[in-house]
């Protein structure tokens, strides 16, 4: 097997890992990204403290032969750039939210941005560009083009001209990183679910790509030849446990007629910003509760909408930095089917690795798996009761 490096660029981790012939990981770089700025609406990450953290993951794993190298980033960023390729703006996020769009706003706010601007790229297009010269990217983590030049759309292999790689290396685009942390945890096959709880929560499995899929689902393509991702959850998944001070553990499941949590009356995966409420809150609730209502509501909302992806094939890999083993528990109990537990493993790395293999030789198997902990369903008729009740309130139907 070639040796092959991935690089995942996510919301609020930047990692690099290196896995030899042998298709064991021998070295791996961890570094938070940049913290985000957010302020009237928009949602902001500074471009040169991305790219330096970056390049110090990828120096750490490096090594000095040629490589097939895998590159994972956030969705839905942009920058933009100038006739000299220099970035003008900082990485605006997917979380972003300003009034009218890019476009609009930098008109507005900036004229003199947007009459520099040529092109509308993203961090994973910089970073391509930056590594083999060329403005390119998977489609995946494509921004719209509404100011300048649209990056191309790659699914194949890139010969890296510039960069830290040895002579010979090729660079894959393979998308999202939560494409690859779905991946990564087992969804490889139309059927074969896994969950990511990262900064938004998703649930995702495969599709064919001239399949139709059902409302309510967000798509992206995947690198696997004639596959798409689908996915349902919500944008503001980990990102809301800081509300409680981080995971709090030993909480138990809310009783039947207890606190709930909706976790959202009005958004989607799409809208960080939609807002959630507790219900049956009286002087008796401890923050405890409250922690237990809104993780509970996770569960409770993947199972109302996880009818979308169609029939679900156990065991479900559940992977994530927001993840924990209650969370697992609960998931298991609430979907009665076996659950792979890869909690903080590095699920978008492990992913991008074998979508990128796939792209240039078989079989990406030689990839020695994750490890995970295996998670059986309890009997508990409280889930049964809570979901309907949980139904009832977001006005969906409970699925059988």
């Amino acid at each position: 097997m070639t040796p092959i490096v991935a690089v995942d660029v996510g919301t609020t981790r930047i990692r690099a890992a290196r896995w030899d012939a042998t298709g064991k990981c021998v070295q791996l770089a961890s570094y938070p990204a940049p913290a985000m700025c957010r302020r009237e609406g928009r949602a902001e990450q500074p471009v040169e403290a991305t790219l330096s953290a970056v390049d110090r993951a990828v120096a750490e794993v490096c090594g000095e032969d040629a490589c097939v190298v895998a590159l994972t980033s956030q969705r839905g960023t942009t920058i933009l750039v100038d006739a000299l390729d220099v970035p003008l703006t900082p990485i605006i996020s997917w979380q972003d939210r300003r009034s009218g769009g890019i476009a609009a706003w930098f008109g507005e706010h900036a004229p003199s941005v947007a009459e520099r601007t040529v092109r509308q790229a993203s961090i994973a297009s910089l970073l391509v560009h930056r590594w083999t010269g060329e403005w390119a990217e998977h489609a995946a983590t494509r921004a719209g083009a509404s100011l300048g030049q649209p990056t191309r759309e790659v699914d194949g292999p890139i010969g890296c001209s510039a960069g830290p790689f040895a002579a010979g290396s090729i660079l894959v685009a393979v998308g999202g990183d939560k494409n690859c942390e779905l991946v990564g945890a087992g969804a490889t096959s139309p059927g074969r679910c896994a969950v990511s709880f990262g900064t938004a929560l998703s649930m995702g499995t495969l599709i064919a790509s001239d399949s139709e899929c059902t409302p309510g689902t967000f798509r992206t393509p995947s690198v696997s030849m004639g596959l798409d991702t689908i996915e349902v959850g919500l944008a503001a998944g980990g990102v809301m446990a800081e509300r409680f001070g981080g995971p709090r553990s030993g909480v138990g499941l809310p009783p039947v007629g207890g606190v709930m949590c909706v976790p959202y009356f009005a958004g989607s995966l799409l809208n960080p910003a939609a807002t959630g409420h507790f219900v049956g809150m009286d002087a008796t609730v401890d923050v405890d509760q409250l922690y237990a209502a809104w993780l509970e509501s996770l569960v409770l909302e993947l199972a109302v909408s996880s009818a979308r992806l169609g029939r679900i094939e156990g065991p479900v890999g559940v992977c994530g930095g927001a993840a924990t083993a209650q969370f697992a528990q609960w998931l298991s109990t609430a979907f009665q089917v076996d659950v792979l537990d890869f909690s903080d493993l590095e699920c978008g790395l492990f992913g991008a690795a074998v979508l990128a293999l796939e792209c240039v030789e078989a079989p990406a198997a030689n990839i020695l798996p994750l490890e995970h902990r295996l998670v059986r369903p309890t009997n508990d008729a409280r889930w049964s009761a809570r979901l309907t009740r949980y139904s009832l309130l977001v006005g969906k139907t409970a699925p059988v």
